[in-house]
């Protein structure tokens, strides 16, 4: 796979496989390139549909990377290591839910929204504001709550969005210092 050069300098590149390992690929220098962090996960995007995993035929691959997303969408089982320490291990999926399951709502109401309203609510954490846009976070069945809440007032949530954990998410609450 020929990519387009690039101007990253070297030390913010991944030393990479042009033939994956599991498919033949030797360590030699031959075998070896510097791709910047974008080409790799265009490369490895690529090399999933081309080469297909190596599943079934009794390999292991290990994969260390610091991108969430490619570990959720390669690996069957994920570890999270601090300091040297194993810390969760398990599928990406799993990983997730050792994590306190905190969503994010975010609308544009279509009428002033008093905070109070929604903090007052047990399924809430918090309320914050960017310019017209409100971003409510909590646990359990807040969306039905803060859905309900905006009907009672007659406040229709313009540009609704929710966002639930995801690995990073997970990652970043599981090796956060205390």
């Amino acid at each position: 796979m020929t990519l387009p050069s690039t101007t990253c300098r070297l030390r913010a590149t991944d030393v990479d496989h042009i033939v994956p390992k599991v498919h033949g690929g030797t360590d030699d220098t031959s075998n070896l390139q510097s791709l910047c962090a974008a080409h790799h996960r265009l490369k490895t995007a690529t090399v999933d549909r081309r080469w297909g995993p190596p599943e079934g035929r009794g390999v292991t691959v290990i994969l260390v990377t610091h991108l969430m997303e490619e570990a959720e969408r390669l690996a069957d089982r994920v570890a999270v290591i601090r300091d040297g320490r194993l810390i969760a291990l398990d599928t990406p999926s799993g990983i997730v839910s050792l994590v306190e399951p905190v969503q994010r709502l975010h609308f544009r109401p279509s009428a002033a929204v008093d905070d109070r309203l929604l903090t007052q609510l047990p399924e809430v954490r918090s309320v914050e504001r960017a310019g017209p846009v409100v971003t409510v976070s909590g646990t359990g069945a807040f969306v039905q709550a803060v859905a309900a809440a905006l009907a009672r007032q007659q406040i229709i949530a313009h540009d609704l969005r929710i966002d639930r954990p995801d690995l990073d998410d997970a990652f970043l609450a599981l090796t956060r210092r205390s």
